[in-house]
């Protein structure tokens, strides 16, 4: 059987939507007054986040979107973190479509699946592997996503490729790797499938990219997320997205 379960799905809109819930919301109080960011920087890692808040003034929202922080030495670009995963991204990036954000990046870690990537390393991504389930309930059945801007923020990148989204973050097997080595698949991560097919439907646009922070090849995995090479990583591609 295809994926979803309802063959015929993509034909109709859905009952739940985001707009519904901000109108909810609106009634509470909990929707903030004034304009929304301009951009929004999608993170993932809540250490990150904090040195964010510590090395850059700004102010949070509040109410439904209090995990967002304005980055006050830019025009209209705020960061927020909801955690890993690819449904609580989409979920996140549609609140934030309904809010009226219209373009996002996403920065966070990767696993290396290339053999000459090292500890550190940015990649690009101008395409996703969707091998996670949320993005089948935007896009009908197909292999890729693709990042909607243009790929604008791949471009900032030297090493740009294909990243493997896995939403079952201890299911990635040597077989699997080897086999997308063959392919020459870069990276592998929980979120870039997801967000892209989200913003191909709705019509937003979105970039993603990524440090290395550990090595899925050779006989073991080799995890390195608290290294320096990789918190610099980061702060990089803040710099980068925030252009």
């Amino acid at each position: 059987m295809s994926f979803p379960q309802f063959r015929d799905k993509h034909q109709f809109d859905a009952l739940v939507s985001s707009k519904r819930l901000l109108d909810y919301q609106r009634q509470l109080g909990r929707v903030p007054e004034g304009a929304c960011p301009t951009r929004v920087i999608i993170c993932y890692q809540s250490s990150f986040m904090d040195r964010v808040v510590e090395s850059h003034k700004g102010h949070w929202s509040s109410g439904v979107f209090r995990k967002v922080y304005w980055i006050d030495e830019t025009s209209g670009i705020a960061i927020a973190n909801y955690g890993i995963g690819a449904p609580r991204a989409a979920l996140s990036l549609e609140m934030l479509i309904g809010w009226g954000v219209q373009d996002f990046i996403s920065i966070g870690t990767a696993g290396a699946i290339a053999p000459d990537l090292k500890i550190g390393d940015l990649v690009g991504c101008d395409r996703a592997i969707r091998d996670e389930g949320t993005s089948h309930h935007y896009l009908p059945v197909g292999r890729y996503s693709y990042p909607t801007d243009g790929g604008r923020f791949a471009k900032k990148f030297e090493r740009v490729g294909t990243s493997w989204t896995l939403d079952a973050f201890f299911r990635h097997t040597k077989e699997e790797i080897a086999s997308y080595q063959k392919e020459g698949v870069l990276t592998v991560e929980m979120e870039a499938s997801a967000l892209f097919a989200v913003a191909e439907m709705r019509g937003v646009k979105i970039g993603a990219g990524f440090v290395i922070s550990d090595l899925l090849y050779g006989e073991e995995w080799n995890p390195q997320f608290r290294q320096e090479p990789v918190e610099q990583g980061l702060d990089k591609l803040l710099w980068m997205a925030m252009e």
